[in-house]
């Protein structure tokens, strides 16, 4: 596996990682250390190989990727001491640019590609914030990306994409592409993990005063969370209040950091900077909604995020913007309630109608769990990508 990051900070490679070990595969991440990490360690008979690299020059090369051809050699140059070493047959790339140095892999040692969209990359270029930058947005276009997305899927053995609509959307952008070489493997939990982690009651108990709601995960604008903030503020009734877990994206802090000290001060939102995720079910032990307001885009409805399922594990009912994926979930399994993205009025109805309706929310719960326990778990969701590995000699 090629990740551009530290291994512990993405909970889909760890998962997928997991998942092929216990079937019996031998599972190497080549990843990257920013700190004072081991430069190898096997955990849980993951095989981790971490390359030291000061954060902003893998920035400067990030960034420049498409004009200079340093991050792909970088990559290329490291992985393959391991490839040859290890003798391994298949490179599992997460996120598409990630490609790049796949693809040159493969053309020398011969191995399979499979390219793991985290997200609609082109798209995602368009919405952060940082690639809005002068200096970026010249040499880090997103039509560029656009333009070589296409030749970087067809050269991958299989694709594997966040959603079902997210596979329709590139075989309806790609009419070459092989629809049956795609795969869909949502971002969903691992229902031991969580089932092992403990709950404490009482950590949390002043949420058992008031209508607490509950958002985990990044703070930042194309989140949604201005439009959250903005209608909890708008709402008169003190009992309904709001919780938010997560760091805020270092390009929006002076946007959020005034607002959260003005909303604290008023009683209206706690927020943790940072919780672990082993936390979680203490923290929603007592709240009645799990809230996802991103902003509806084309990169935002790629997938359902992490946050979703881990919300309907935990038995909350969710509250989320009108993305057609968390749509789709909520349609299906009738879990909750989504309004209209942007429409701060809409958001504020829907917030009021689950205050007022807390005995339909439990039932919600319910359905929310039923439908992580039965179908979106990982244990179901990898199937068939488990199949395709352990097929690779048949794969055409």
């Amino acid at each position: 596996m090629l990740l551009d990051n530290e291994f512990v900070s993405d909970p889909r490679v760890w998962n997928e990682a997991l998942m092929l070990t216990q079937k019996g595969h031998e599972v190497h991440v080549i990843c990257l250390n920013f700190g004072k990490q081991n430069k190898y360690e096997l955990k849980n008979k993951i095989h981790i190989h971490r390359i030291t690299i000061p954060r902003k020059i893998k920035n400067l090369l990030f960034i420049t990727q498409l004009i200079f051809p340093g991050y792909k050699i970088f990559w290329y140059y490291f992985s393959k001491k391991i490839i040859q070493k290890y003798n391994l047959r298949v490179i599992h790339a997460h996120d598409l640019y990630m490609a790049l140095p796949a693809i040159l892999l493969k053309q020398m040692y011969n191995i399979k590609i499979i390219l793991d969209l985290h997200e609609n990359f082109p798209a995602a270029v368009k919405a952060y914030t940082w690639a809005q930058k002068k200096h970026v947005k010249w040499i880090f276009k997103a039509s560029r990306w656009e333009r070589i997305e296409n030749g970087l899927l067809q050269k991958s053995d299989a694709v594997i994409v966040l959603s079902n609509y997210f596979k329709n959307t590139l075989i309806k952008k790609y009419n070459n592409l092989n629809s049956d070489k795609i795969y869909v493997y949502p971002n969903v939990p691992n229902i031991a993990e969580f089932h092992s982690f403990k709950i404490d009651p009482y950590a949390y108990e002043f949420m058992t005063k008031g209508f607490w709601m509950v958002y985990f995960g990044v703070v930042a604008i194309r989140r949604g969370i201005t439009y959250l903030l903005e209608a909890v503020d708008r709402i008169s009734n003190p009992e309904i209040k709001l919780l938010i877990i997560g760091p805020i994206d270092k390009h929006d802090r002076e946007l959020f950091e005034p607002k959260f000290r003005k909303y604290e001060k008023e009683g209206k939102i706690i927020y943790y900077p940072w919780k672990d995720i082993s936390e979680l079910p203490s923290l929603l032990f007592h709240a009645k909604l799990g809230v996802s307001p991103i902003l509806r885009n084309p990169q935002h409805e790629s997938g359902v995020a992490n946050k979703v399922f881990q919300y309907m594990l935990l038995e909350k009912a969710i509250l989320v913007s009108d993305c057609k994926p968390q749509v789709d979930i909520i349609k299906e399994y009738h879990c909750g309630l989504y309004y209209q993205d942007s429409n701060i009025d809409d958001l504020i109805e829907k917030i009021l109608w689950c205050y007022r309706n807390t005995d339909a929310l439990t039932e919600m719960g319910r359905r929310g769990r039923k439908a992580v326990i039965e179908k979106y778990n990982s244990d179901v969701q990898f199937q068939p990508i488990i199949e395709f590995y352990n097929n690779l000699e048949s794969f055409g």
